[in-house]
């Protein structure tokens, strides 16, 4: 079988969940598959990222940008496409693709994100090749909730409110001419199939590499709370910058030893405000298992988002209770009694890690049923597999 793999990013290192779930498809698919990665970036990147790669199949970069400059913005407020779907789509790219589907003749197209989706419809209606799109989210419902998130005075709000019901039309048209929709979680296959009912989903959750993630906890750490992700998205940013302003002093007061460790590329400078509370912001690091097995407690503050956080299941692999809001938590279908505890206010939040650190043992034992969760339900090969296995039907009709 050979592959086409479309993806907005290269995923390579794996840094964030957007990036992960790029990349272990792209080395699941190839197990089993001669696979093509197109993808896009705008900056230049490192030779042993391209190699590591390589080891599982073909690469190719294409140079573009997908930032939401100033003069897009202006021009996608005349546009009947979401600027989402826009930004990443140019004749220009589609030429290449074509001439790049001429030579090599793939069987299947498989897409990440409806970003890349346009190119695949063009794809099947110039070639007859299947093609599948993996919703990594429900994007349209990003922006919905971003817009209902701000202030009515916001100047903004009314274009995030345009931005997101262009995207829910241009969404549910897209997934109703793939010939399947890999959703990754049952709560965002409900969604999808309220807005494009017509249209094929196959439920395909998300994994994790459980080889990389066998935790050697630190038993001395019992006061160390965790948050791993990349700040470049403005809803991670304000999600941290919520919890040191609502949560952290409370907890500071009543456990004065408490930390608290941000892991994650391009941390904003605000949040080295915030020593005093015991934050120690480490940014981007090679390794996170480390910090991992030195915290107690995982904490994940999301108020806007879709899809499922990686980060999460990974720290649930490791042995960490996870303290979490419904929407970061979204997709997740663990119980408290798994290690995954919901809540939604600050009071909440600030209950709960007292009452994890106050009662260590419980802590542990919550930690030893998020691993035992993860392992039963979250794999790869299980995930990928599903896709894989759909592909050679399709092919086969």
């Amino acid at each position: 079988m050979k592959i086409l793999q479309l993806a907005p990013q290269f995923p390579f290192p794996e840094y964030n969940g957007g990036r992960i779930g790029i990349a272990s498809t792209f080395k699941q698919l190839s197990k089993n598959a001669d696979i093509t990665l197109f993808t896009f970036s705008d900056v230049e990147i490192e030779e042993k990222y391209i190699k590591e790669a390589e080891k599982f199949g073909k690469i190719i970069i294409y140079g573009h940008s997908t930032k939401n400059t100033k003069i897009r913005i202006l021009k996608s407020i005349f546009e009947k496409t979401a600027l989402y779907l826009s930004k990443h789509y140019s004749d220009e790219i589609y030429n290449y693709i074509f001439k790049l589907c001429e030579k090599e003749k793939f069987d299947i197209v498989h897409i990440d994100h409806t970003a890349m989706a346009f190119y695949a419809l063009r794809l099947r209606i110039n070639f007859g090749i299947p093609i599948g799109l993996r919703l990594h989210n429900v994007e349209y419902l990003i922006w919905e909730r971003y817009y209902k998130e701000l202030a009515f005075y916001k100047p903004h709000k009314w274009y995030i409110k345009l931005q997101a019901e262009r995207l829910k039309r241009d969404e549910a048209s897209l997934m109703g001419f793939m010939n399947v929709n890999f959703p990754i979680t049952n709560d965002d296959a409900t969604k999808a199939k309220a807005i494009s009912p017509k249209a094929n989903f196959k439920v395909a959750g998300p994994g994790i590499n459980l080889e990389n993630w066998n935790p050697n906890r630190n038993p001395e750490s019992n006061c160390n709370l965790l948050h791993a992700t990349t700040y470049d998205w403005r809803h991670n940013v304000n999600a941290i910058l919520w919890f040191l302003t609502n949560v952290m002093p409370n907890v500071k007061n009543k456990i004065p030893e408490i930390t608290l460790t941000l892991l994650g590329k391009n941390p904003p400078k605000k949040f080295f405000n915030y020593k005093e509370l015991g934050v120690n912001v480490e940014g981007f690091v090679p390794d996170v298992k480390p910090y991992f097995n030195n915290s107690n407690i995982f904490i994940s503050p999301l108020f806007v988002g879709g899809g499922i956080r990686i980060k999460i299941l990974e720290a649930m692999a490791m042995k960490l209770p996870v303290v979490a809001t419904s929407i970061a938590a979204e997709g997740i279908n663990a119980s408290r009694e798994d290690g995954l505890i919901i809540a939604n206010n600050p009071k909440d939040f600030e209950n709960e890690i007292i009452y994890l650190i106050q009662n260590t043992n419980i802590a542990r034992q919550l930690g030893e049923n998020a691993r035992k969760f993860v392992l039963e339900n979250y794999t790869w090969e299980k995930s990928i597999g599903i896709i894989y296995e759909t592909y050679k039907k399709l092919i086969e009709n």
